[in-house]
This record gives C-alpha cells, sequence and structure tokens, in this order.
C-alpha cells in the first residue's frame, strides 16, 4: 500500500510533498493515518483513497476503516487552504431605483462564489441569481428592481474540494417604486380638437395619483422636471385647438409615499398642424410590377388602414405615390411619376397605376402613401422598389384587331 501527500498552493496547483503518511492498524481494525504538515495553520486535509474522497480533517491525523482498503490501495493526504469564515464579508446596499447591490472581496482558497436571494420568511432557491470564479480581487451584482419585502442575500464561496463557507445579510426594501398604469391608449375628437388618454389603473395597491408629463409639442419630454399635471382619476385630456406639433404625453404611477415609477413607455405621440391631427399612414402590402401591352407598366399595391398610427375616426390614406427611376437606375422620391386617388379607405383595398409608354428597357417603381394631395401631408417613408421589363413584343388590342382582320 502506498501512501503520500500533496499540498495545493496559491495558484491552485498540486505539487508532491517529501513527506509520507504513516499508516498503522488500530485496536479497532481501522487505520489510523498521520502525516507531517506543511504549513502549520490555514489548512484543512482531504484524506484520498484511489482518487475518491473518504476523510476530510483539520487535524493531522484520521482514520478510516479496514474493511475499506484494498492491498494496492493508494492512499494520498491534500492539503488545501482552509476557508475563514470570517474573511468572507457579503455587503449589500439599496439604491435609490429599489435595485441591490451585492459585494464582496476574494478569499484564499475560494475557486467559485454564488449568490443567492430569497424572502425572508421563504426558501433560497436551487439556482443562484449569480456566479463567478476566482480570477477578480472584488465582485459585485446588481439585482432588482424589488418590490417592497424582506429579503435575505446569502453568498457562498466553494474550494476546490467542493467545501463551502457562507456569508447571510438581510435588506428591506420599504419605498419601492409602484407598478406602471396599463393600456394606455388615447383617442382624438376632430371636431373640438381634444386629445384623451385612458388607461388601466395600476395594481399597485397604494396609488396616490397619476404624473402626466408632455413636451409642449416639440422636443423631448423632461422627465426630471416636474409633472405638467396630476390626476386621480384613468383619464385625462388636452385641448390643442390651434396649436401646432408633435406632442409627447407621458402617464406614471405615484403612490402614497411619493415614489413614482420610471416607466418611458405609457406614451402617447399625436402630431398636429393648427388643431388638425396629421396620422402617420401605413406603408404599401404586396407592391408589384408587371409589364402590360403597348410598352406600358403596371404597379399594383393592397392597402391595410389597421396598421396606420392614427387617433382620428376612420381611415386617413388620402393618396398613394407611385415614384420611378425613369429608367436610368437612380430612384427619384421627389417627383412621382404618378398618383392614385384613395380617399380614406376604412378596409384593405387593392389598388393599380398603369405608367404611360415607357421608352427604356428596364424601370424601377416604389409606392407611397399619403394624408392629403398635391405633394402635402404625411406621406411613409419605405424605399422598397420592383423591377419591370418592358416587353414591346405583347401586342396592344388595337394590334390584335389589325391582325384578326
Amino acid at each position: 500500500m502506498i501512501a503520500g501527500m500533496r499540498a495545493g498552493d496559491p495558484a491552485g496547483n498540486v505539487h508532491a510533498l517529501a513527506y509520507f503518511v504513516r499508516v498503522a492498524p488500530d485496536d479497532r481494525h481501522r487505520r489510523r493515518l498521520s502525516w507531517t504538515p506543511e504549513r502549520s495553520s490555514g489548512v484543512v486535509y482531504h484524506v484520498m483513497m484511489d482518487g475518491v474522497k473518504v476523510v476530510v480533517s483539520d487535524i493531522t491525523e484520521a482514520v478510516i476503516r479496514q474493511g475499506n482498503l484494498f492491498p494496492r490501495s493508494v492512499i494520498e493526504v491534500i492539503e488545501t487552504s482552509v476557508q475563514n469564515r470570517d474573511e468572507l464579508l457579503l455587503n449589500v446596499a439599496v439604491q435609490p431605483d429599489d435595485r441591490v447591490t451585492s459585494s464582496w472581496d476574494a478569499v484564499d482558497g475560494a475557486t467559485r462564489y454564488e449568490l443567492f436571494r430569497k424572502l425572508s420568511a421563504g426558501s433560497y432557491p436551487t439556482r443562484p441569481l449569480f456566479r463567478a470564479v476566482k480570477g477578480q480581487e472584488s465582485y459585485s451584482h446588481i439585482d432588482g428592481p424589488l418590490e417592497d419585502a424582506d429579503y435575505v442575500y446569502k453568498l457562498v464561496s466553494y474550494d476546490d474540494q467542493d467545501d463551502s463557507t457562507e456569508d447571510e445579510e438581510p435588506v428591506t426594501i420599504s419605498d419601492a417604486r409602484p407598478a406602471a398604469p396599463t393600456n394606455v391608449i388615447g383617442s382624438w375628437n376632430p371636431t373640438t380638437h381634444v386629445l384623451t388618454i385612458t388607461w388601466t389603473a395600476s395594481v399597485a395597491p397604494d396609488i396616490d395619483h397619476y404624473a402626466i408629463r408632455h413636451n409642449g409639442g416639440t422636443g423631448p419630454i423632461r422627465i426630471d422636471d416636474a409633472p405638467e399635471d396630476t390626476t386621480v382619476l384613468t383619464t385625462w385630456s388636452i385641448d390643442l385647438t390651434g396649436l401646432t406639433g408633435d406632442y409627447e404625453i407621458l402617464i406614471r404611477s405615484v403612490d402614497a409615499d411619493g415614489n413614482e415609477e420610471q416607466n418611458i413607455n405609457n406614451i402617447v405621440e399625436l402630431s398636429v398642424i393648427l388643431g388638425v391631427a396629421q396620422g402617420i399612414p401605413a406603408a404599401p402590402l404586396q407592391v408589384g410590377a408587371e409589364s402590360i401591352a403597348g410598352g406600358k407598366a403596371r404597379v399594383s399595391f393592397h392597402y391595410s388602414p389597421s396598421q396606420e398610427v392614427s387617433l382620428s375616426p376612420g381611415g386617413i390614406a388620402k393618396e398613394a405615390r407611385v415614384y420611378s427611376d425613369n429608367g436610368t437606375g437612380t430612384m427619384d422620391w421627389v417627383t412621382p411619376v404618378g398618383t392614385v386617388l384613395m380617399d380614406f379607405p376604412t378596409a384593405p383595398t387593392a389598388y393599380t397605376f398603369d405608367t404611360g409608354v415607357l421608352a427604356n428597357d428596364t424601370y424601377l417603381f416604389g409606392v407611397r402613401i399619403a394624408t392629403d394631395t398635391g405633394g402635402l401631408g404625411v406621406e411613409t417613408t419605405n424605399d422598397d422598389t420592383h423591377e419591370v421589363t418592358t416587353n414591346d413584343d405583347v401586342p396592344s388590342a388595337t394590334d390584335l384587331v389589325v391582325a384578326i382582320t
């Protein structure tokens, strides 16, 4: 039976020692092991038999059962740095946005760390919030934002033998921000020029009011400034009669402690010119171009009003504008080659446009939708193009009559 000793150095490597483990039988038919340590303190010993850990000891001796030994069993003692519980220190801090920062310094002998969180009255999950491995002098993790509750964070460090030590820190979130309102919807009255916004109340139990912020028709919303208005209701209106601008209105929840939630998504947008709403039409669908008789081309497309961005009742698409490269290979998105009167469809509709006789062989065509005619209104910005090659060999209806005669 061979016995020896190894030690783990600070870098995690293992090297052989010149000391042999002494093995002797005792009066209870066991084998008593003892050895000479490399270091006098700060270590723990793992007794390995045939590569399997059978005993962990913090002194320089151990006992294993005689029946576990085989004639050629190899026994080793591995010396590793023991983790000092006082060295592992978890620090937690609550941030103003109700997030929790956990931080700690690396400890000698630790090869990895796992951070857990639980409600103070609950149990820890099996999966950690955060994992880290050795290699840094310090570590940190940001968790949340969290709702009002008492929590406990636990940090566990492991050495190269999977022995662990841990530290726990409680934390209380008592001023968590409330949940945001939902289903924020704007509606426009074209007669009174009033924009009305409604929403579903926040699910938070202690809502005091809702903060209303808007940009006054220009620039971004000034989130850090005081709100333009507040309301305890779930509806709010603004009269835009005679005004011009691109209005953005943001709705936020505020609880009884004055905590305001931080959403930037519950925004209603509306552009008005002299109090008249300017919606954004939908881009055309299924645009195509094909050669037809007489050296011409037919441009076709579908339009779906349900994809419009508008608070006005009914459709807002007044005109389709057909653009072309005029056979040059470069699109002209300034001057259309033709228009199609759409007249505010409220249901999906198909449209076509036939060009005049085309002089070149290959053309590109594109279609954009506008809310007005004569170059006015809001126009879509889609830039998809469709190629058509003219076919002069396709006879016109007049050519067919002459041929039959």
